[in-house]
């Protein structure tokens, strides 16, 4: 309980650093009540003696408070001057509640790749003081991660993803502190592909009792990214042309060609044919080769009209050696 000096007749005025003031009325004459009053004596205005009016500078060394956190008060008065006079009334009043609230802050809130880390923040502001303490540690801030189909924050459950301690900064009076959780999608443990939410909790203290949790379906979320991995894998079509000469050096007749693929590179064995009836002539091969391997081709013509022109077949055979090697060498990509 913090009271005054008493002194007789009237409190002394006082001002700064005195921790206390106060004064009481002594004219002789009332003085006009701006409340509704009535004294013992049926007055409703103030009799010498019956006002009286205080002040205590919480933060004045002497007293020290102007750091603590209260919300209610208690004043009383004695039936006379003495520190020993009887008790008799009480007034029980309040002032604006100190208390701390939390917000949360993820490190990136949007569409972010495989393996990029991102953190949680945590921000506790003490409000209703003029210069409150900062929230320390213990107990530290817990951090939770919900995830990877999170649709409304992370409000509950979730998976603990460790704590951190509280930190005030340079200026521990001005009630706020942070605290940073530790980072998920790392290299060493990425997250699976979809939707997380982050929520922060802290028991409190004995300074600022009560627990506080937050979460943000919008501050708190991100979304990853699947990951994509392409390989490659050449592929050959052979195909195969003829062109159709004459020996007395006129203009090539009409016909068919029937081109033959051999699985060897000498023309032997039973072979797949193509066949094209007008010039130029070439072959409609679809089946491809995705190993390595040797073929060989060779063609027949016979023309339209066998009365003037006689058919004729290659006689040498084509070849192709084919080596597919789809790991030749590393190299860096463009971005």
């Amino acid at each position: 309980m913090l009271s005054p000096s008493a002194h007789s007749g009237q409190a002394p005025r006082s001002i700064s650093p005195d921790p206390f003031c106060g004064i009481v009325n002594t004219n002789l004459e009332p003085t006009f009540s701006p409340w509704e009053f009535l004294d013992k004596g049926g007055s409703p205005d103030f009799r010498q003696g019956e006002l009286f009016e205080a002040g205590i500078n919480l933060s004045d060394p002497a007293v020290n408070l102007g750091h603590e956190c209260f919300s209610t008060f208690v004043a009383e008065t004695r039936s006379s001057t003495s520190t020993t006079a009887t008790l008799k009334d009480f007034v029980l009043g309040g002032f604006q509640a100190c208390q701390p609230a939390m917000t949360t802050q993820a490190s990136s809130t949007g569409v972010i790749a495989p393996k990029t880390p991102v953190t949680d923040l945590a921000t506790i502001t003490v409000t209703g003081a003029t210069n409150p303490a900062d929230p320390t540690s213990p107990p530290n801030v817990v951090f939770f991660l919900c995830g990877p189909g999170a649709t409304n924050g992370c409000p509950s459950s979730g998976t603990p993803i460790g704590n951190s301690a509280l930190v005030g900064g340079a200026n521990t009076t001005d009630g706020i502190a942070t605290a940073t959780s530790p980072a998920v999608n790392t290299t060493t443990s990425p997250l699976a592909p979809g939707r997380y939410c982050f929520r922060a909790e802290w028991a409190g203290n004995s300074t600022y009792p009560g627990a506080l949790s937050h979460t943000n379906n919008t501050t708190e979320c991100f979304s990853v990214q699947d990951t994509t991995a392409i390989t490659t894998a050449q592929t050959w079509l052979p195909q195969d042309t003829a062109s159709i000469t004459t020996g007395s050096g006129g203009a090539a007749p009409e016909g068919t060609v029937v081109f033959s693929l051999y699985a060897n590179g000498t023309c032997s064995g039973t072979p797949t044919t193509f066949s094209d009836s007008s010039a130029p002539y070439a072959t409609n091969n679809t089946t491809v080769y995705t190993e390595s391997t040797i073929i060989s081709w060779s063609a027949t013509f016979t023309p339209t009209n066998t009365t003037d022109y006689a058919g004729s077949t290659t006689t040498r055979c084509e070849r192709s050696d084919l080596t597919i090697n789809n790991s030749a060498s590393d190299f860096t990509p463009s971005p």
